[in-house]
């Protein structure tokens, strides 16, 4: 299972092992990918089909100008302006790339430093232009693209890489008729009826082989940093993957379903418990875990129960004149877990007066701090930083432990039962392993939906 990225990454974060998306925004991907493939499909298929099939409707010799051509969405519109017989001309900075490009399937290849982008264009498409033009980086360069642009033509934008403004071409505009568009993928996804039509396009593109997902790179999630470092450097080509590793304590079986939050994923077959997640704009792909039936039943559902964080914490007072105070009045605000959705604690929301009380105890404050000496100050903010040093400290010893925890492998008794789940030191009166019935799933009794 795959993620369409047509939600909001301040909301929903994929950056763990576990996370909750919109079950709207979920896919199943061919089983003859690879899980690290899956995990960079969806993004940049369905930003290239709804600019160029759904919008401009692509049509078989249609010349179409793909800038920044190296990223992920532009190798996917090359890939689909060749499946439909149209004429890719792939735009880039300089000819380092040239020959990647090609490889990965355009027809043509301009480096925009070194060679003049209308005449090229002029020259590949006989004098006619451009009548698609797919570009995420906007700026000055806009009105270029507008030179390039055949009659009738359309411009896409789905980005602004340039740091400059961009003007509106209007002279190229008025003259040829042209379109110019601003294009966002939510636009898309959010229609069910075209996002259908989008998913069901990119599917049979891969199960035919006419569209093929190219990694430039795979990362461990511990090395998460190098991940973003490596495309902060612009030399990838394609998608950037992050792989990690979930062991969670609970087994399911292939072809059985567990729920985590709005989400229902089913078990894929096969052993490995690797999970892409895709990078910049991400996939959940949720694979089964090793299955391991000595584990007690009730295991994963405690541990999901766990980990949801549902332990609800109030705090109904306000920090007013260095001292918790209570509230004017007694309204309060949820707490909402970015997790679960669901209210984790309560905060007390204050009112005008809490407002009025405040505003006047920091000018107490800052008629009396005005009055200190220099010396005085550099004190209370060493005090300030110590205070700030002291809970790192303690923040960072308590996730060290942690870390120590996790890694550890679970010890076993003599029957064969994981120590994290056995109380029993001695005189085990459960059956060794050796006489327990082999399964290839979750033992009898584990709870698969919670």
């Amino acid at each position: 299972m795959s993620t369409i990225p047509g939600f909001s990454m301040n909301r929903y974060g994929v950056y763990g092992e576990e996370t909750i998306i919109p079950a709207a925004m979920t896919v199943t991907h061919p089983n003859s990918l690879r899980w690290e493939h899956a995990a960079a499909i969806w993004m940049p298929y369905m930003t290239a089909y709804g600019a160029l099939v759904d919008t401009a409707l692509l049509t078989p010799g249609d010349a179409v100008i793909i800038t920044a051509a190296s990223s992920s969405v532009g190798l996917a519109a090359i890939q689909i302006a060749n499946a439909a017989g149209a004429v890719s001309i792939a735009t880039t900075r300089t000819s380092a790339k040239r020959g990647a490009l090609l490889s990965h399937g355009a027809h043509h290849v301009i480096a925009t430093q070194e060679q003049n982008l209308v005449e090229e264009v002029k020259r590949i498409t006989g004098g006619k232009g451009a009548r698609i033009t797919f570009d995420p980086v906007a700026g000055e360069a806009g009105e270029t693209l507008a030179e390039a642009a055949a009659p009738g033509g359309i411009i896409i934008l789905y980005g602004a890489l340039a740091s400059s403004p961009t003007p509106f071409p209007l002279f190229p505009a008025v003259g040829k008729g042209l379109t110019l568009r601003g294009y966002p993928l939510p636009e898309l996804v959010a229609n069910p009826e075209r996002s259908a039509k989008g998913k069901q396009y990119v599917l049979e593109g891969l199960e035919s082989g006419k569209l093929k997902p190219v990694i430039a790179k795979t990362f461990a999630f511990d090395k998460i940093v190098d991940a973003h470092r490596f495309m902060e450097s612009n030399e990838q080509i394609d998608k950037i993957v992050v792989t990690l590793t979930r062991r969670p304590p609970g087994a399911w079986a292939a072809g059985e379903e567990y729920r985590t939050g709005p989400i229902r994923v089913r078990g894929a077959l096969g052993q490995s418990n690797q999970k892409p997640i895709e990078f910049g704009w991400h996939a959940l792909i949720v694979q089964r875990p090793p299955v391991n039936p000595g584990l007690q039943p009730t295991a994963s559902a405690s541990y999901l129960r766990r980990s949801r964080g549902d332990v609800m914490r109030d705090y109904r007072q306000v920090y007013i004149d260095g001292a918790w105070v209570d509230p004017q009045g007694g309204d309060t605000i949820d707490v909402i877990s970015p997790v679960t959705e669901r209210p984790v604690g309560q905060i007390a929301s204050g009112t005008a007066g809490d407002v009025d009380r405040a505003v006047e105890a920091a000018r107490r404050a800052f008629r009396s701090y005005s009055r200190t000496t220099r010396q005085g100050r550099i004190d209370l903010l060493g005090s300030v930083l110590a205070a700030y040093a002291k809970r790192h400290r303690t923040w960072r010893t308590r996730s060290l432990r942690n870390s120590a925890r996790r890694r550890r492998s679970p010890k076993t008794c003599r029957s064969g039962w994981a120590s994290v789940t056995c109380r029993r030191r001695s005189r085990c009166s459960r059956p060794t392993l050796s006489s327990t019935p082999k399964v290839d799933g979750p033992p009898s009794g584990a709870s698969q939906s919670v």
